[in-house]
């Protein structure tokens, strides 16, 4: 402050004065806050990103835009994931929240059973993000294999199978090379191939052919997912050290009383890091002295 002004030294050498390089911002303490983060993350304060995330901040001339393109731009690999690994997309979800809660714990000074009672919850929330997501992704090829061992698949016409085939082959072709597919859309078509070669071929070696081949594959892929499940429910969980958890996702508790209090430059950058890599929005906070002097 330089009497009633808010001004930004950008070297953070303490200047206050436009003549040695400070920033005047009259009264407006919203402005010098944005200022003063984007010189900041400019400099290269903010850690932890990859280095695409960081050209965004970097080139942008305004902080506002500077963070929405960065987190649209990381929200792409956190959607990937929840293709690609639903379990861990899931966990990484209860994660973000419990972070944010050991934080809110320790500003409390919870006690050790109010701790173990968090963790509780956490570990109940947990189990219950990957029951839900291990259904999601294997409840299909579970109920295939039950009825390709158990079940009594019904008749089609020959005619059909060409159609059928043509789109089970590719299905089961990706399944092969090891890759990622829509298993209710395989197993749907497994069933309707294995359905059309029962009615054609009855109990002849074409028929077992098929059925087998469906069999296998469907034991592959679904060892495959389970495989991608234990790895995530394996994963380290926020309180593996709780007592020096990085205070993150707190961006969203600061949207208010810009002119009533100041927290410092580098909490609101820590949260806007946070924010980034947890994919999250990120409203405006304020913030007080830091890097910069202001």
């Amino acid at each position: 402050m330089r009497k009633s002004n808010y001004r930004v030294d950008p070297t953070g050498s303490g200047q206050t004065k436009t003549k040695r390089g400070a920033i005047d911002f009259g009264e407006d303490a919203e402005a010098a806050i944005r200022f003063a983060t984007l010189d900041l993350i400019k400099d290269g304060v903010l850690q932890g990103l990859r280095d695409s995330t960081q050209r965004l901040l970097r080139q942008s001339e305004d902080l506002d835009t500077a963070i929405q393109k960065a987190l649209d731009f990381e929200a792409v690999f956190i959607r990937l994931k929840t293709f690609k690994d639903p379990v861990g997309a899931a966990i990484d979800g209860v994660d973000k929240e419990f972070t944010r809660l050991i934080k809110l714990f320790k500003e409390a000074g919870a006690s050790a059973q109010e701790f173990a009672d968090l963790e509780e919850l956490y570990g109940l929330e947990r189990a219950e993000a990957i029951e839900s997501a291990t259904d999601a992704m294997t409840g299909a090829l579970r109920s295939l294999i039950d009825d390709l061992e158990v079940g009594d698949n019904g008749l089609s016409l020959r005619a059909r199978l060409a159609n059928a085939q043509a789109i089970y082959n590719p299905l089961a072709s990706s399944i092969r090379a090891g890759n990622t597919v829509d298993y209710d859309a395989f197993s749907d078509a497994a069933r309707t191939v294995l359905d059309i070669s029962r009615e054609i071929y009855g109990s002849q070696k074409q028929y077992f052919d098929t059925f087998n081949e469906v069999l296998g594959l469907s034991k592959s892929a679904l060892a495959e997912q389970e495989g991608i499940i234990s790895i995530a429910d394996g994963a380290s969980t926020p309180f593996s050290s709780v007592d020096t958890v990085p205070v993150v996702d707190a961006v969203n508790e600061q949207t208010q009383a810009i002119y009533g209090q100041f927290v410092t430059n580098n909490q609101y950058l820590q949260q806007i890091l946070a924010a980034i890599q947890a994919g999250g929005t990120l409203p405006l906070a304020s913030t007080g002295t830091g890097g910069n002097n202001f």
